[in-house]
């Protein structure tokens, strides 16, 4: 089965780090996507091969968590020559992107009450960022631990926001 495609404007694109970037998109066909923390969209970019081009696509986990469903969040590196990053760090505030519409089995058993261990390094943080907001939107009350490696300190973001969360849901 296909996946149907989505439309959406790009309402921010800003630098987390020196290599990092977060876009947010606002969905504009549909207007709101319904999705479960973990999942992804797909994002067709052109990539160019020994002088071919051809349409390829690029998974990019979201980052916010399913209660936004009027907004979407992507945290990504930039990989030098990337079809994907290049692509996505070029569009500028209200250019429209077109994406296949969120997929994946990535998901959390939100019937299990037991203790949650959360591991990530990089940008991989992306779906677990949208499973820990989730979780607390719907008024979980299992413990969780985060462990998240990078590999230097100019490599943190998202640090203050999950500070914040900790001291607020001890």
């Amino acid at each position: 089965m296909t996946q149907p495609l989505c439309r959406g404007r790009v309402i921010e694109n800003k630098a987390l780090t020196h290599d990092v970037k977060q876009i947010a998109i606002k969905p504009v066909e549909p207007q709101q996507l319904q999705f479960a923390a973990g999942q992804y969209i797909s994002i067709e970019v052109t990539e160019v091969k020994e002088g071919v081009s051809r349409r390829n696509n690029r998974p990019y986990s979201i980052a916010s968590s399913p209660e936004e469903k009027e907004i979407i969040q992507l945290c990504f590196n930039l990989v030098r020559g990337g079809p994907g990053s290049t692509y996505l760090s070029s569009l500028k505030t209200g250019e429209e992107i077109s994406f296949f519409y969120p997929m994946g089995y990535f998901l959390l058993n939100e019937t299990s009450t037991r203790d949650i261990l959360f591991v990530a390094t990089g940008t991989g943080i992306a779906p677990l960022r949208s499973m820990i907001h989730h979780l607390f939107n719907v008024g979980n009350d299992r413990k969780m631990t985060l462990y998240w490696g990078l590999r230097s300190e100019r490599d943190l973001y998202y640090q203050e926001e999950f500070l914040g969360l900790a001291e607020n849901h001890p």
